[in-house]
């Protein structure tokens, strides 16, 4: 949990060998009409993904996570359950929001950042940063 790397070598792997990867979308999620879903991506149940959302590919969108309008979230996040991101939140690749944690519209979340259970995140987190506590104070995070 908070590496996503083993599930990006996986998906990488099947995409060499020719696999075509669909989304999943769970009947009880919202998926606005004008968002994008990267191939391989899963909203699972109570999801949103709001309008020109862009979500990249091998993304867990988890059970009743929000993502607002305008976010980009890039390969191989994933958002916990409960999470909210607000309008125009910029998630990097392999990040993962941790449950219940809310990032404030227009914060950026760094490529392998971890946010902890919870957390409030009001001010941008770097690449490889762990972040915790209401407000999010961050520190180098040990991979």
């Amino acid at each position: 949990m908070g590496d996503n790397g083993p599930r990006a070598r996986v998906f990488g792997r099947l995409r060499e060998l020719g696999f075509e990867l669909p989304q999943v979308v769970h009947a009880t999620a919202i998926v606005a009409a004008s968002a994008r879903l990267g191939a391989g991506t899963q909203v699972l149940a109570g999801a949103i993904v709001g309008a020109a959302a862009t979500v990249g590919e091998d993304v867990i969108v988890n059970s009743a996570a929000v993502v607002e309008h305008d976010c980009r979230i890039a390969d191989h996040a994933h958002l916990a359950t409960a999470s909210a991101l607000g309008g125009g939140t910029i998630v990097g690749e392999g990040a993962h929001v941790g449950i219940g944690a809310c990032v404030l519209q227009g914060i950026s979340i760094g490529e392998r950042a971890l946010i902890g259970a919870g957390a409030v995140v009001i001010r941008p987190v770097g690449a490889d940063m762990l972040a915790v506590g209401c407000p999010a104070s961050a520190r180098p995070r040990k991979l």
